[in-house]
C-alpha cells in the first residue's frame, strides 16, 4: 500500500478519534475557567477547541496526536506550516485565516463558524504559546552553554525571533502565457522536483521517509489537496517563505522567477480539484433508538425512529 493510499485509508477513523476526544474534553475544559483562564478568552477557547490535539501548552504531545498523520502542529516549537513573511512567522490575520479554512489533508477542521472576535482571540493565544515555548527553549540553551538568562530576557528574545516580518507580495496579474510557464517549469525542475516529482505528484520514494507523523510527504499537486489556498499569490508566499512546520525550505528567487514558479505550480492543479482546498460543514441526521440496546441484536434498522 502506498503512503498516499494508506494515509487516506485510516484518516476517517483518526478523525473520529479526535472528535470523540474533543467531545470528552469539552466539559473539563469548560470547568477549567478559573483564575488562569478567566482573564484570557483566547485561552478558554483554546482549551475548549484545540488543547485535545495540540496540548494545553501547545507541545502537541497529546494522546490523540499519536493517532494522527500528520501530527498536530506543536505551537510551542514556534514552527508553522503557512507563513507569509521571510521571518517564518505568520501574522495574526494569517492565523485567523488558517482557523477559518482548516487544514485540508489533515484532521484539523475549519472553525469558520466561530465569531471573528473568537478567532482573533484564539490566534493571539496560539502566538502566546509559541512565544512561551520559544522562551523556554532559549533559556534552556543559554543555561546549557553557561550564559543563563532571566525569564524576562528569554521572553524578550523569543518575542523578537517570532515577530512577523514584512509580508511577501506576489503579483496577482502574473501571466500564464507560454513563456512564463516554460520559465516556471525550469525553476520547478531545479528547485522543487527533487521532492514533489517532475510531474508534481510527489516523491516516489516517500514510503522510505519517517512515518512517526513528524514529517509530511511532499504534496501531490494533482490531487488538489493543499494545506493553503491554490492561488498564485498564496503559492508564491509558500515558495518564498517555505513551510517551517513541514520541512519545506524557503527560496531566494527574484520577483519574476517567483511569479513564474507560482504560475507553473498553480497550473499543475486541476481545475476540477479546486473544491478540495476548502472544508465545509454538513448536518448528519441519524436515527433515534427507543432505548439503549442490551446487545448488538436487540434492535434492527427497522426499529429506528426518524
Amino acid at each position: 500500500m502506498t503512503p498516499r493510499s494508506c494515509w487516506w485509508s485510516w484518516l476517517p477513523s483518526a478523525a473520529a478519534a479526535c472528535l470523540f476526544a474533543t467531545c470528552q474534553n469539552t466539559r473539563p475544559a469548560a470547568e477549567h475557567t478559573a483564575t488562569s483562564l478567566a482573564a484570557d478568552p483566547g485561552a478558554v477557547l483554546y482549551h475548549r477547541h484545540c488543547a485535545v490535539c495540540h496540548g494545553a501548552d501547545g507541545a502537541g504531545d497529546t494522546l490523540v496526536a499519536s493517532l494522527l498523520v500528520p501530527r498536530p502542529t506543536a505551537f510551542a516549537n514556534g514552527l508553522f506550516k503557512l507563513v507569509g513573511s521571510r521571518t517564518g512567522m505568520p501574522g495574526e490575520r494569517e492565523l485567523v485565516a488558517m482557523l477559518q479554512r482548516g487544514m485540508p489533508g489533515s484532521t484539523m477542521m475549519a472553525f469558520d463558524w466561530l465569531p471573528e472576535a473568537d478567532l482573533v482571540a484564539l490566534a493571539q493565544h496560539v502566538r502566546t504559546l509559541a512565544v512561551r515555548g520559544r522562551a523556554t527553549a532559549i533559556a534552556s540553551t543559554a543555561a546549557a552553554v553557561g550564559r543563563p538568562l532571566t525569564p524576562a530576557a528569554a521572553q524578550q528574545e523569543a518575542e523578537r525571533q517570532l515577530q512577523p516580518g514584512p509580508a511577501i507580495e506576489v503579483s496577482l496579474d502574473a501571466p500564464a502565457d507560454a513563456a512564463t510557464l516554460a520559465a516556471g517549469e525550469a525553476l520547478f525542475t531545479r528547485h522543487c522536483a527533487n521532492c514533489h516529482g517532475q510531474d508534481g505528484r510527489g516523491l516516489p520514494g516517500a514510503h522510505e521517509w519517517p512515518t512517526d507523523g513528524t514529517w509530511l510527504w511532499p504534496r501531490d499537486f494533482t490531487t488538489g489537496v493543499l494545506r493553503g489556498a491554490p492561488t498564485v499569490a498564496e503559492l508564491g508566499k509558500r515558495i518564498a517563505a517555505g513551510m517551517p512546520g513541514a520541512h519545506m525550505p524557503p527560496t531566494t528567487l527574484a520577483d519574476a522567477e517567483l511569479r513564474a514558479l507560482a504560475v507553473y505550480t498553480a497550473a499543475m492543479i486541476p481545475e476540477t480539484a479546486r473544491s478540495q482546498h476548502v472544508q465545509w460543514r454538513r448536518t448528519l441526521r441519524v436515527g433515534r433508538l427507543p432505548a439503549l440496546p442490551a446487545d448488538d441484536d436487540t434492535f434492527g434498522f427497522a426499529n429506528l425512529e426518524a
